[in-house]
């Protein structure tokens, strides 16, 4: 294409034009150049106190920035540039916005964020040119009715202010594009939010609000939604089909069943029903379950925890998608045979009730994988416990149960036993051996005298308590576990150290404390990884050497037995942070004892690591 040159009158006149529209970045500039030249001035960061009163004759200013100085107050001479078309003043310490910001009829863009102001001045409607208005992050708390004259507003920032409600004048901004209100004190939208036809982003996170309104559906236009951290508990059913259009947002409920999670009672008679999925009912004082719950055909996770509820109704067996029942912490005795149609029923929690027996009927549950029975009554674990063989979770702990069924053996999918602190069970069936994914086995606290050998095939197992028994030996098979990091062996009928123990290379946690006996072998200098060792409380007369070669140990506990002396060789010990040695009849401590940078004392009678280092 060719340029056909008519008037070099018109490029002369062009030429002066962009030579001649001068930008200023410095106070220096303003005092130079001739103000007429002057159309853009940045002065950002410039740790401005005031308003540069050069600037105020600057006759065809078109963009003045001041923001990130510490400017407090705008002169009402500012009006007079009226040729003004972008204004910020952000992050300043302006407490006042002039009327005469009125004049600037020409303004587009008007930023005045992270200042002190309270108030905006009505003549703000006279800037009919404006498409973006910040005045987030101030103390604002109302907007002038005049706001609707600004036909062209597409931006509007509120964000960060004192808004309780949506300022109505917003909703006649009938070209609004982005409206932020997050992090104010909102409570509800209002209906008319649906005027706002061409809204296409829409933030009003971290407010109070508690309902949203069904008319939000209208917002065709709307993009990006963000309403998390608010009060609300529902949404409106027609909020499903209308979440499709969006294309950001930082609430999931969109799924075409809204879920919703109920805490109080409140909740549970308003909401509706179908779309309840959890319900959280702790420490409400019932006595027994309300009617509506059993109604709740989607519900999921049923929570009554810490009531005073005695039985469970027939009718718990509508809740056909429930996959976890908490029932804890109640007076409950017995079961419905009904609770067996919970087909989908994965989470079952028991403990701290009334129940003298295994309710039959939860053997019916076959897809159960956790079951807690934990403080309650029971005498017997029933042989249909087999019928669970998808459990992997099982706590019958603080009962009276006196033996244990060899059909424990068929959970192969355990990792989890505790029937410790019945204070009845005398043995252990050998087909516990069969139980390969155990990984945590609970067995202290009772009366039992042997352990089986089969104990060897559980080579997944991390941790094993036996304290509290009556035990005076263990198996040699006890050395396969492998993976052992926790052996609890205290308050038992040793009165030898099991040499078997001096196999188990991971264990970082050995307590044999309460027992009888009197050394140590010296193969316990195979436990390289062990770090917590606790052998108070028993009959050594002399602090057994072959402690000294763990040299990775932190804690060790000799107190209460009847050692005089501590040898040398305890400087071998350089990881040690704590030493208890109370109940002893020491008279001296090595000066190796000074050595131990990491110790943090000794717990002793008579005796401190100042003491015996100073």
């Amino acid at each position: 294409m060719k340029l056909h040159i008519t008037s070099y009158l018109g490029i002369a006149l062009l030429f002066i034009n962009v030579v001649f529209a001068i930008k200023c970045t410095n106070i220096e500039c303003l005092k130079r150049k001739n103000a007429n030249e002057i159309k853009e001035v940045v002065l950002e960061e410039k740790d401005l106190t005031e308003f540069p009163k050069q600037i105020l004759k600057l006759k065809n200013l078109k963009y003045l920035d001041l923001s990130f100085n510490s400017i407090t107050s705008i002169p009402k001479e500012i009006g007079n540039l009226k040729k003004l078309e972008v204004l910020y003043l952000s992050d300043n310490k302006i407490a006042k916005i002039p009327k005469e910001i009125g004049n600037l009829t020409k303004l587009t863009e008007f930023n005045i964020w992270g200042n002190s102001i309270t108030t905006i001045p009505s003549e703000i409607g006279n800037l009919k040119k404006l498409w973006r208005l910040d005045i987030s992050t101030n103390k604002i708390a109302t907007l002038p009715k005049e706001i609707k004259n600004l036909k062209k507003l597409t931006l509007l920032a509120l964000h960060r202010n004192l808004f309780t409600t949506i300022p109505d004048v917003v909703f006649s901004l009938e070209s609004l594009k982005e409206l932020y209100l997050f992090e104010n004190q909102i409570k509800s939208i209002p209906k008319k939010i649906s005027n706002l036809k061409n809204l296409k982003l829409l933030n009003l996170r971290d407010n109070q609000i508690s309902t949203v309104p069904v008319e939000i559906k209208n917002l065709k236009k709307l993009k990006v939604l963000y309403l998390s951290n608010n009060a609300f508990k529902t949404l409106p059913d027609e909020f499903c089909e209308f979440g499709k259009q969006l294309e950001n947002t930082d609430i999931t409920e969109y799924s075409c069943v809204i879920e919703i999670v109920c805490e109080d009672l409140e909740c549970l008679n308003e909401s509706n029903p179908d779309h309840i999925v959890e319900l959280k009912l702790y420490n409400k004082g019932l006595e027994e379950i309300p009617e509506k719950v059993f109604k709740l055909s989607n519900l999921k996770e049923l929570s009554l925890q810490s009531n005073e509820i005695t039985t469970v109704p027939k009718e718990i067996g509508n809740l056909k998608n429930l996959s976890a029942l908490q029932l804890s912490f109640n007076k409950i005795s017995t079961l419905p045979k009904e609770i067996g149609d919970l087909e989908n029923l994965t989470n079952l929690y028991l403990h701290d009730n009334k129940f003298t027996t295994v309710p039959n009927e939860i053997f019916n549950l076959v897809n159960l994988t956790y079951l807690t029975l934990t403080d309650n009554k029971i005498t017997t674990i029933p042989k249909e416990i087999a019928n669970l063989k998808n459990l992997k979770t099982l706590y019958m702990d603080c009962n009276e149960i006196t033996t244990i069924p060899k059909e424990i053996g068929d959970l192969v999918n355990l990792t989890l036993l505790d029937l410790s602190d019945n204070y009845r069970i005398t043995t252990i069936p050998k087909e516990i051996g069969n139980l390969k994914n155990l990984q945590s086995l609970a067995l202290g606290g009772n009366i039992i005298t042997t352990i089986p050998k089969e104990i060897g095939n559980l080579k997944n197992l991390t941790e094993l308590n036996l304290c509290m028994n009556e035990l005076t030996t263990i198996p040699n098979e006890i050395g396969n576990l492998e993976n052992l990091t926790n052996l609890h062996l205290c308050e038992n009928k040793f009165t030898t150290f099991p040499k078997e123990i001096t196999n188990l290379e991971n264990l970082s946690y050995l307590s044999v404390f309460y027992n009888e006996i009197t050394t140590i072998p010296s193969e316990i200098g195979n436990l390289e990884n062990l770090k917590e060792l606790y052998l108070n409380n028993n009959k050594f007369t002399t602090f057994p050497k072959e402690v000294c070669n763990l040299e990775n140990l932190e804690y060790l506990s000799l107190s209460y037995n009847e050692i005089t002396t501590i040898p040398t060789e305890i400087g071998n010990l350089v990881n040690l942070r704590e030493l208890f040695l109370y109940g002893n009849e020491l008279t001296t401590i090595p000066n190796e004892i000074c050595k131990l940078e990491k110790l943090n004392d000794i717990s002793a009678d008579g005796f401190s690591k100042s003491s015996v280092c100073n």
